[in-house]
C-alpha cells in the first residue's frame, strides 16, 4: 500500500503496525491511520486497495487493526473526526464475518467508553 510517504507490503504489515502502537501510544504518522481506514472501507466494498492494484483487502484483517487503535484515547478521537462512526454502520449493516464484526463491535464499545 502506499499513502503520502508510507509503503507498506501487504494487509498483514499494517494490521502489525497497528497492533504494535495502537494500544501504548498515539499514532502520529496519520498516514497510517488513513490506510488502514480507506482499506477497511474498501473491504467492506469489495474495491481494491490500493485502488490501481489487484490486492483485495480482508476486513477482518482491517477490523483487529482498528479494534486494536480504538483502545488508545488519542486514536478514538481521531478515527471519530474521521467517520469511523460511519464505517462501522456499513460494517454491520453488511459484513457476515464473525470475526469482522466482533472486532467492530468491541471498536463501537472502545468508542463509546
Amino acid at each position: 500500500m502506499n499513502s503520502g510517504n508510507i509503503m507498506i507490503g501487504s494487509t498483514s504489515a499494517t494490521v502489525a503496525v497497528s497492533v504494535l502502537i495502537g494500544e501504548e501510544f498515539e499514532i502520529n504518522q496519520e498516514n497510517i491511520q488513513t490506510d488502514i481506514l480507506t482499506a477497511f472501507a474498501c473491504s467492506l466494498k469489495s474495491l481494491p486497495y490500493p485502488p490501481a492494484s489487484r490486492i483485495y483487502p480482508s476486513s477482518w484483517r482491517y477490523g483487529l487493526a482498528i479494534l486494536t487503535l480504538s483502545k488508545n484515547f488519542q486514536n478514538r478521537a481521531w478515527m471519530i473526526d474521521n467517520n469511523i462512526l460511519e464505517l462501522i454502520k456499513i460494517c454491520l449493516e453488511q459484513c457476515q464475518d464473525p470475526r469482522t464484526r466482533a472486532s467492530i463491535l468491541n471498536t463501537l464499545w472502545n468508542l463509546s467508553t
